[in-house]
């Protein structure tokens, strides 16, 4: 038997699998990325068939349409012609604010329980997130990111549009106005993806934990404190991976596709359907990958804060416990004897009453 694994005992790999079920350890970097990839090989059907749901019609509306009625580098535009392309491109945007909320809370519920050894599917994902309490407090993490992102823009465009307008109504003024206004506007993109940073474990909060909206605020805020240079450098990695690869996938098609625009002629249709096809089949595959390195960080903080790995254990013990013996607490390992066999057991002879007790005794 192991001994005991202190909370400050860091050493041992993030995870290993025994008797099918994962023994969760806390992990370094190197370790977070290799349990994102066994995580991706093992569950890449599930993770795909969630994330088709948001990519696959975002694709069409994103690549084919806008692509396909882009308006020709050598001819005058009609502004009617730009119609099919502006209604396009609403739709996938409208589609990716009131959809991926939801595909982003399916994945990180199938995830986790992957992650926990248990059964999931995409139904049973979709069904969670799509539960009466669960949909709105995802809807409002969505509102709140969102809110967050635009204070953060509209600060900063207010900012540059007074010192523009300070510039105009007094140049010398501009000495002054310009290093302030930088500084703003870097305060505002700072203070805007520090607040983004902390609530990047909302939706785990919300869909692992089944917390009340304001508590999962709360719980997320707490959770990251301590952990942002961590949480940073990990998800800046996975966006940069996945980023560089839908580049590379998709550059072939977009090339050709661009030297065609550049000629004035229409696009090929085969070449549409075809770079529509692999921009949705890269988005659907590497969407699942932030997804992964997010829910790993959120029970590896719990693991280091909290003990989730050694409360976890425990509760599997209590109800193997339970469920062998038919709710009778079994006897632990140490307090199990040994019984030997019938041959070996010396047989009891009963007490014979000394003669100072007997009957007859005087």
């Amino acid at each position: 038997m192991q001994p005991p694994r202190t909370r400050g005992d860091y050493s041992e790999k993030g995870s290993d699998m025994k008797d099918g079920t994962r023994r969760l350890r806390p992990m370094g970097i190197a370790d977070i990325l290799d349990e994102t990839v066994e995580l991706y090989k093992t569950s890449f059907v599930l993770l795909v068939g969630i994330a088709a749901v948001l990519y696959v019609p975002y694709s069409i509306f994103s690549q084919y349409f806008m692509t396909k009625y882009y308006p020709r580098l050598d001819q005058q535009t009609n502004p009617l012609d730009l119609l099919p392309m502006i209604g396009a491109a609403v739709l996938g945007g409208l589609w990716v604010m009131l959809v991926s909320p939801f595909v982003t809370g399916a994945m990180t519920y199938a995830i986790s329980e992957r992650y926990l050894s248990r059964q999931a599917t995409v139904g049973t994902s979709f069904k969670r997130v799509l539960s009466w309490a669960v949909f709105w407090r995802l809807a409002g993490a969505a509102v709140a990111n969102f809110a967050v992102m635009l204070a953060m823009i509209g600060i900063s465009a207010g900012v540059i549009g007074l010192c523009v307008l300070v510039g105009h109504w007094r140049t010398e003024a501009l000495f002054a106005a310009v290093p302030l206004t930088v500084i703003l506007v870097i305060g505002a993109v700072f203070g805007g993806c520090y607040v983004l940073l902390r609530l990047v474990l909302l939706n785990c909060t919300i869909i692992v934990e089944m917390r009340p909206f304001i508590d999962s605020i709360v719980r997320a805020w707490k959770l990251v404190g301590g952990s942002m240079l961590k949480c940073l450098g990990l998800l800046a990695l996975a966006s940069i991976v996945v980023s560089i690869v839908s580049s590379i996938v998709v550059q072939p098609t977009q090339t050709l596709l661009t030297m065609g625009m550049m000629k004035g002629g229409p696009p090929a249709e085969w070449l549409l359907i075809l770079h529509t096809l692999i921009g949705a089949t890269s988005s659907t595959v590497l969407a699942p990958v932030t997804s992964i390195v997010t829910i790993l960080l959120y029970y590896d903080i719990r693991i280091r804060k909290e003990g989730f790995d050694l409360e976890l254990l425990a509760s599997e013990l209590h109800a193997k416990s339970r469920q062998a013996s038919g709710w009778t607490p079994q006897p632990l390992p140490q307090e199990q004897t040994v019984q030997l066999p019938q041959e070996q057991v010396a047989p009891v002879q009963p007490e014979q009453p000394s003669p100072e007790e007997g009957p007859t005794a005087q």
